[in-house]
């Protein structure tokens, strides 16, 4: 299931110079969530915990790129496409 998505919280220092405010993501079955941003560069989440509010659909959990893990993170769920 291909969405639009926002990095909501972060622990990683550099975030928002390698991840846009809105981006592109797939969510994929068995908990990952598999990130690609405009540059190319692609990202992993390993959803640890998923959160249904009123009004919001967060995902929270490690991410990594395909060297290095990252840190932890929180992505809200903004548009299905």
């Amino acid at each position: 299931m291909k969405v639009v998505c926002k990095l909501r919280e972060t622990n990683m220092e550099v975030a928002h110079d390698k991840i846009p405010g809105y981006f592109e993501g797939e969510i994929q079955g068995n908990g990952i969530f598999k990130i690609t941003v405009d540059d190319g560069k692609k990202y992993i989440l390993d959803s640890k915990n998923t959160i249904f509010t009123s009004d919001k659909f967060l995902l929270e959990g490690h991410i990594a790129n395909d060297q290095e893990f990252l840190g932890r993170a929180v992505i809200e769920i903004c548009a299905f496409i």
